[in-house]
């Protein structure tokens, strides 16, 4: 694959974190004896536009499809992006996430320990203990920390925009937009985001299902948005 610049580095990151999934299976060989391990980069979203986005960023094809939802009319059909361990080990070193960080760089070792001389074999004794260290993982949500600004780079203003296209949304009256959110169970992502967009004061609000928290809303005022970022907001397309 092709060297990111900062921007697709940063759309890339943040769409990860938003909406991405970092894969890793054990399973039954099919060719084999005994077990092998399977690690894939997977992008989601209903828009099939955004993905496509996302695989010209990264000049790989990948596997793309669209997942027709049984469920209900009312749900729009899921897309996916896939990319298996050889793209996985050239794009994985050059992206930088916020939430799925230890995800990342314990991915990275993964792959980094099944490689062996340039070919994919196994080292048990060192690949395992890995692979239940993956499995036991559990996500750091973090907790709301003080305001601290950051001035963006190009990185953080790709890292916005490819956050807000997997867990953003508008929110209109009378025919304008009077602010954007994002919704994600990481207050830690969202105080970034805070804190990159110079907004000091926020709506940090929770969505509860019987008293449980299980996501985390931060809402963007029009009128406290940083200029740097403001162009951004209003034309937040691909």
């Amino acid at each position: 694959m092709k060297e990111l610049n900062e921007y697709e580095k940063g759309f890339i990151s943040g769409f990860l974190d938003a909406d991405g999934s970092l894969i890793v299976i054990k399973r039954k060989s099919e060719i084999k004896r005994g077990w092998t391990i399977s690690t894939m980069v997977c992008f989601s979203n209903n828009d099939i536009t955004i993905l496509k986005y996302i695989q010209k960023l990264i000049g790989v094809k990948g596997t793309l499809i669209t997942v027709q939802d049984k469920r209900s009319d009312k749900y729009k059909d899921q897309s996916r992006l896939t990319y298996n361990a050889n793209i996985a080990r050239e794009l994985l070193p050059q992206l930088k996430l916020i939430h799925k960080e230890d995800k990342r760089l314990m991915m990275l070792d993964i792959l980094n320990t099944k490689r062996k001389d340039n070919k994919f074999r196994y080292d048990y004794e060192k690949v395992i203990p890995k692979l239940k260290k993956w499995m036991n993982y559990k996500y750091n949500y973090g907790k709301e920390t003080k305001f601290n600004p950051i001035d963006p780079t190009e990185f953080d203003i790709g890292f916005f925009r490819g956050f807000f296209m997997g867990d953003g949304h508008f929110q209109s009256a009378n025919g304008k937009y009077k602010y954007i959110a994002v919704t994600n169970n990481s207050i830690k992502l969202l105080c970034y985001l805070r804190d990159i967009s110079y907004t000091k004061e926020i709506t940090l609000g929770s969505n509860t299902i019987n008293r449980k928290i299980t996501t985390y809303r931060f809402t963007f005022y029009k009128n406290r948005i940083r200029p740097k970022i403001l162009p951004l907001v209003k034309s937040l397309s691909i």
